[in-house]
C-alpha cells in the first residue's frame, strides 16, 4: 500500500514501516535536524512545525514567564489603584462599607470618592 505526498511529490510504500521526511532547517535556531525533532502540525505543507522542539520548549518556558510578569504587574497597579483612591486591602470604600473588587474599580472610573488621603485611615 502506498500513499502519494504532494508536498514531496513522491509516493511513499507505508508498509515499509514509518515514513520519516528528510531533515529541516529550524527557522528559529537555523540548526537542520531529522523530522522527529519537530512536533507534528498538521496544517503545515510537510506536517511538522517550523521550529524543533528544543526552541518549542524554550518559546513556551518564555511565554509561560512573561504571563507570569504581565499578572503581577495588572496586580500591583490595580492594588496601587486602589491604595491611592483609599480603599484598604478588605476594599473598604472610603465611606466604610466593604466593596468587591468590581466595585471599587467602577466607583473609582465614576469619580464617585474623588481623591481620598490615605493617611485618614491608618
Amino acid at each position: 500500500m502506498s500513499k502519494h505526498y504532494g508536498y514531496y511529490n513522491q509516493n511513499v510504500d507505508l508498509g515499509a514501516g514509518p515514513h520519516i521526511h528528510d531533515s529541516k532547517k529550524c527557522r528559529k535556531c537555523d540548526r537542520i535536524l531529522p523530522a522527529s525533532q519537530f512536533q507534528r502540525w498538521p496544517s503545515a505543507a510537510d506536517g511538522r512545525r517550523a521550529i524543533c522542539k528544543s526552541c518549542d520548549t524554550e518559546e513556551r518556558a518564555n511565554m509561560k514567564e512573561q504571563r507570569a510578569v504581565d499578572r503581577e504587574t495588572m496586580r500591583k497597579s490595580r492594588n496601587a489603584r486602589f491604595a491611592e483612591h483609599g480603599y484598604k486591602w478588605v476594599l473598604r470604600a472610603p465611606d466604610g462599607t466593604i466593596v468587591t473588587p468590581a466595585e471599587a474599580e467602577r466607583a473609582i472610573d465614576e469619580q464617585q470618592w474623588g481623591e481620598v488621603d490615605p493617611g485618614d485611615f491608618f
